[in-house]
């Protein structure tokens, strides 16, 4: 994984080996991982614990794959669960 200073952005030494040409997309995909990481996602309906959270392919554990620890069916005070992808 390329090296990122404290603002996410890539180091010098990140930029030496990312091609110029892939370097767009490598901060497209940051900022879709940060909005999609470390946050639940009600937009993804219903989560069903032990089902949707489990691979090879629970809905949540999909959405939440490019986070590095994954996803899981977080359960909220009124008892119901949403998708919530790890930091």
């Amino acid at each position: 994984m390329p090296d990122r200073n404290h603002e996410g952005e890539l180091s010098p030494r990140a930029k030496d080996y990312i091609p110029k040409e892939n370097r767009e997309l490598a901060s497209f995909v940051k900022e879709d991982a940060l909005s999609k990481c470390c946050n639940s996602h009600p937009e993804q309906g219903k989560c069903l614990p032990g089902e949707d959270d489990i691979p090879p392919n629970g809905h949540c554990y999909l959405f939440c794959s490019s986070c590095p620890k994954g996803g899981f069916c977080k359960r909220f005070g009124d008892g119901h669960h949403e998708c919530h992808c790890y930091c």
